[in-house]
């Protein structure tokens, strides 16, 4: 999960080394290592990971080079899993490059480090107490058990009930026997005066603008296959506990988004068919993936376990 910032302004790179340090101190997850031993896997913490920040020079044209050297693979054994790189430019212009391990913080986790270290390097009040260990492994647990658990897992094993559907996209190729996990990255914006239509619609309607542009996938992938019943895949902060709003670790969750786009139904209705299902899998988020994929095992083993495609909100991007 790569970050960039821009500094101006004199920057004390000691003071921020120092910073970061407490920030890792005082979250579990970036004190979290991952090993293999003797063929089964450990999780070890450690009481004061080594940590430095990389320190560079260079002028402007050689900043895209230093971004490509710094983002490398992680060495789950060795913790912190949390990478840190300030480029001085000028001399009151530096870059703070920072990078960590997907399996231990997740997009939110970032937020939370940057007010943390914001407000220890300003010298403010020390942030509130970061979310101990037990109690987010206690949230967890509370999760996969008791009424709550049964009713999230009576949703979705209704909601997957049946053959599962299979996205049949026209290809040009014979899909492989195995996956081969090639492809392209195609990137596409959206014009200002369209976003805001698009913001227009979605407040006529009540529905989010991810809901929005959800029905939208649903309506292209029915016109692409002529298929109306549509599995696709998306993603929640699994965050919904006001114990984790502070902790820092790996907490989102995969969902399933079960549309039935049909000819003959128009938009607005199709919309809010949509939205309706988005608030019911709102309500029940919380019930593990890999638990969810177990409900139901019709696919072949050449696809994805219960969907072929997602539709992930990242703020100002949905991929």
């Amino acid at each position: 999960l790569p970050q960039s910032f821009w500094v101006d302004g004199p920057l004390d790179v000691d003071r921020l080394e120092d910073c970061f340090r407490e920030v890792i101190r005082r979250h579990a997850s970036l004190r979290t290592s991952f090993a293999l031993v003797d063929g089964e896997l450990a999780v070890r913490m450690a009481d004061e990971p080594r940590f430095a920040v990389e320190r560079h020079e260079c002028d402007e044209t050689q900043v895209e080079p230093l971004i490509r050297r710094f983002l490398r693979p992680f060495d789950l054994a060795q913790g912190p899993l949390l990478r840190v790189a300030v480029v001085k430019v000028s001399g009151a212009r530096h870059l703070l490059l920072a990078d960590a391990h997907h399996i231990v913080v997740d997009g939110i986790s970032f937020n939370i480090i940057a007010g943390e270290l914001m407000a220890l390097y300003e010298g403010r009040a020390r942030p509130d107490s970061a979310c101990e260990l037990g109690v987010s492994l206690q949230v967890l647990a509370e999760l996969e058990q008791g009424e709550a658990a049964a009713r999230h897992e009576a949703f979705w094993r209704d909601r997957l009930s049946g053959p599962l559907p299979l996205l049949d996209l026209p290809a040009d190729f014979p899909r492989p026997a195995e996956p081969t996990f090639q492809g392209e990255h195609i990137r596409l914006s959206v014009e200002p005066e369209t976003t805001r239509q698009l913001k227009e619609l979605a407040r006529e309607t009540g529905a989010s603008l991810y809901m929005l542009l959800l029905a939208a996938y649903n309506v292209l992938l029915h016109r692409l296959t002529l298929q109306e019943d549509i599995l696709i895949g998306g993603v929640v902060s699994g965050r919904r506990d006001r114990r984790l709003t502070p902790a820092v670790g790996m907490f989102v969750n995969t969902v399933v988004f079960r549309n039935r786009p049909q000819s003959g139904l128009s938009f607005r209705s199709f919309l809010e068919a949509v939205k309706r299902n988005c608030l019911g899998v709102y309500d029940h988020e919380d019930y593990p993936f890999e638990r969810m994929a177990r409900l139901n095992s019709s696919r072949p083993n050449n696809r994805n376990p219960l969907f072929d495609d997602i539709a992930a909100d990242y703020g100002n991007r949905i991929i």
